[in-house]
């Protein structure tokens, strides 16, 4: 099947499991994302009894330039380092630039004086304790894209075996899937911790080998898309439509990387033609 971002770009067999991401694809978590960056900053710094000295000002603007950074993220927790870079004055365009390869770790290690496990750590203790002071305000803090929700919505009425496979905490995850009144079953939604993406995918196939031959698979990270295309995951590619929610958190270069390695870049009305497929 041939790359395109037009509605007729993609077609889906019969048999064929929709495995979704979450953050980029269903959900625009954008926003809640750099806020609880910015609350596990604080909770840093007040564990090791540092000074927060910004203004509301000034973390404002932090958390708009975000919305820049955002494609660079590739787990939650990063959010506290990049908050912490772009309180400094960097800009949105410098982490979405450098952050993997330059700043992320020594940020890190020298700036932050910490770890990833730690980092990690208190990014679900900032997320959870907004959920628990007032979970109608984070639930609120987040945007879905509607069209892609009905999309999937649309599958899922028409029986089709739909997944859900995210970095985002599972919890966290169905907390959100129920607030876009998206039912999907427990059971197919592997969330954070739940291993590498293209092995839950082979996992999956496997499961359903005797009623489901093929997959389609959008996600909005390309780095995650050619993860499946490695040497690896050889039979898992042969038998999935690779396609990049180019509505979500990717750029240009994005497009045109995974456009080069044949995976199907797609618009929303693509989506939209590709689920009415099914």
């Amino acid at each position: 099947m041939p790359a395109s971002g037009t509605p007729g770009g993609v077609s889906a067999p019969t048999g064929t499991i929709y495995a979704f991401d979450f953050d980029g694809v269903i959900c625009d978590s954008a926003t809640e994302t750099a806020r609880t960056g910015l609350i596990g900053l604080k909770i840093l710094f007040e564990r090791k009894q540092r000074q927060f000295l910004f203004a509301d000002a000034d973390t404002d603007v932090a958390i708009t330039a975000f919305s820049t950074a955002r494609p660079c993220l590739e787990t939650g927790w990063e959010a506290i380092p990049m908050m912490h870079l772009l309180l400094q004055g960097k800009t949105g365009n410098d982490l979405l630039d450098n952050f993997q390869t330059k700043f992320k770790q020594c940020t890190i290690e020298t700036a932050l004086e910490s770890t990833s496990d730690i980092l990690k750590e208190i990014f679900s203790t900032a997320r959870t304790s907004q959920i628990e002071s007032n979970r109608d305000k984070w639930l609120a803090s987040h945007g879905f894209y509607h069209d892609a929700v009905d999309a999937v919505k649309d599958l899922v009425s028409s029986g089709s075996l739909v997944y859900i496979i995210t970095t985002k905490a599972k919890d966290f995850t169905m907390l959100l899937l129920a607030a876009a009144s998206l039912d999907i079953p427990e059971e197919r939604i592997f969330g954070l911790g739940s291993g590498p993406k293209p092995q839950v995918l082979a996992d999956i196939l496997a499961c359903h080998a005797s009623t489901h031959s093929t997959c389609v698979f959008v996600e909005d990270r390309v780095k995650t898309l050619l993860a499946v295309q490695s040497p690896g995951f050889a039979s898992v590619a042969a038998k999935t439509a690779l396609v990049l929610a180019a509505w979500g958190y990717n750029t240009a270069a994005d497009h045109r990387i995974a456009t080069a390695h044949g995976i199907h870049v797609v618009n929303v009305a693509g989506l939209r033609a590709l689920c009415a497929a099914s």
